[in-house]
């Protein structure tokens, strides 16, 4: 899909982290009678609400940050349960580092990254057998073909002015006119899957033709973070006043300023920036009173939010290739465990990554852990033998039944636009913000997309104030 710090710095940090949410825990249960009105309320403590509040901060203002969840990050997570091997089950990558604010924040924290070189893979077939270069080259010249012709299609069909239809639709067409045998659609199918569908976290039947790919990249390429992602928002969260497990139960609003409703008490505010995700957002968890303008509301409505789950497996010791990036299968079935990233690349650790998006990433969400595993360990097998061992631990996300979230990030299905993401980071009464990856018409469904929201909410904020 479009995956050595200063120890001193590292446990400087984390402790003041985490005596910082300790004292938010023991303060969190707070009403309108025990707090003074402040002057702006941050619902979410992930990436977008952090970058808000930290920049309003620096501004002189009060903020108080509500997060429903009992830690801070949002969908950065990162897993430590395993010693010394941090999982990031969120977040994984810095997308396009060149004039990238989460690269300058590491640099600012002293943050290891390691670049990902996607170029850097082993391709085996459906019975488990290694392709050649030559073999990968050409599966990568016939997706390209496709590619092509798709951009041709949405090409013409915009200058004779005909609706919008589904990136599956579109690729069908195409597909009809290639004569593929079984293997060779088998093949496309694998590229589409880890080119398309992992990269927009969804099946290409949920795409729009003409507005799947119009967000903005940044160069330089993709780097991740061997010490885990959660540094970044540890980093950010500073000495913010974060009010943990504060579930936003409703949201009411007027031209005298915000309530906020959890499931712990009321806070008041002069305006309040929202950056509850695409997914609340559409699931209707959160009240708003009055309800919100009909074009935000048809902008939620039309955007939709999609699913890339992760499954890490830790063994004993490597058994497949150390050096490559990725490891990568053409399943029988679209999808399938067709993306491995060699996580014993970047911490010589024993552990894999193996992804999964669209509808098969959400209907293994019902099943067990075992199952799962099993699952993933009858590809491996195919791969490596049936021999290899069973995996000592595992850790599984399971974002579409994430309350806190309802999916991994924002895409735009046949219909939508970029007109939704504006939309949807309208202010209302200029009294509520909105901020998140799902308001950025440029950089939706990255985290340096959600940071610029939030930043712009901020700026908004600041600006009006000098206007009153």
């Amino acid at each position: 899909m479009k995956v050595n710090r200063s120890n001193f710095l590292k446990i400087s940090l984390l402790s003041a982290v985490s005596a910082l949410i300790s004292n938010c825990n023991t303060q969190s249960e707070v009403t309108a009678k025990d707090k003074a009105l402040d002057d702006v309320i941050v619902i979410g403590a992930g990436i977008a609400g952090l970058s808000a509040a930290s920049s309003l901060k620096a501004q002189g203002y009060r903020v108080v940050v509500l997060e429903g969840r009992d830690r801070i990050g949002g969908r950065i997570w990162t897993d430590r349960s395993w010693q010394g091997i941090p999982l990031d089950m969120g977040a994984s990558w810095i997308h396009g580092v060149d004039r990238n604010p989460i690269s300058a924040l590491a640099q600012k924290f002293n943050l290891t990254t390691l670049p990902t070189d996607y170029s850097s893979n082993i391709l085996y077939d459906r019975e488990g057998n290694r392709l050649s270069d030559a073999a990968q080259d050409q599966i990568d010249r016939r997706f390209k073909q496709v590619i092509e012709q798709l951009d041709r299609l949405r090409k013409s069909m915009d200058a004779a002015e005909k609706p919008d239809i589904s990136l599956e639709i579109a690729i069908s067409e195409i597909i009809r006119k290639m004569n593929l045998d079984r293997y060779e659609l088998e093949e496309l199918n694998y590229s589409i899957a880890t080119s398309i569908e992992h990269e927009y976290a969804t099946d290409i039947s949920d795409l729009s033709l003409f507005n799947w790919d119009r967000a903005g990249d940044l160069e330089g390429g993709d780097r991740l973070f061997p010490d885990g992602y959660d540094r970044i928002v540890q980093g950010l969260a500073g000495n913010l006043e974060i009010r943990l497990g504060q579930i936003v139960k409703q949201v009411t609003y007027s031209d005298r300023g915000v309530e906020v409703v959890t499931n712990r008490g009321k806070f008041q505010a002069d305006r309040a920036v929202i950056t509850l995700p695409l997914g609340v957002l559409k699931n209707g968890s959160v009240q708003f009173s009055p309800p919100l303008p009909s074009q935000k509301v048809k902008a939620i409505q039309a955007l939709n939010m999609g699913v890339l789950n992760k499954v890490y497996l830790r063994f004993a010791q490597v058994f497949w290739a150390q050096n490559p990036h990725l490891l990568n299968y053409i399943s029988t079935n679209k999808g399938e465990w067709s993306e491995f990233l060699n996580i014993a690349k970047y911490t010589q650790k024993p552990v894999l990554l193996g992804f999964n998006a669209g509808t098969y990433g959400i209907s293994i969400e019902k099943l067990s852990d075992r199952q799962i595993v099993s699952e993933v360990m009858q590809v491996l097998r195919k791969i490596y033998g049936g021999s290899i061992p069973e995996p000592e631990a595992w850790s599984i996300t399971r974002w579409g039944s994430d309350p806190f979230a309802g999916g991994s990030y924002s895409h735009t299905p046949p219909g939508a636009s970029s007109a939704d993401y504006d939309a949807l980071a309208q202010p209302v009464v200029d009294r509520l913000f909105f901020a998140g990856e799902s308001t950025s018409n440029q950089h939706p469904a990255t985290v340096h997309g959600a940071f610029w929201s939030g930043e712009r909410e901020a700026k908004r904020i600041v600006t009006l104030a000098k206007k009153t």
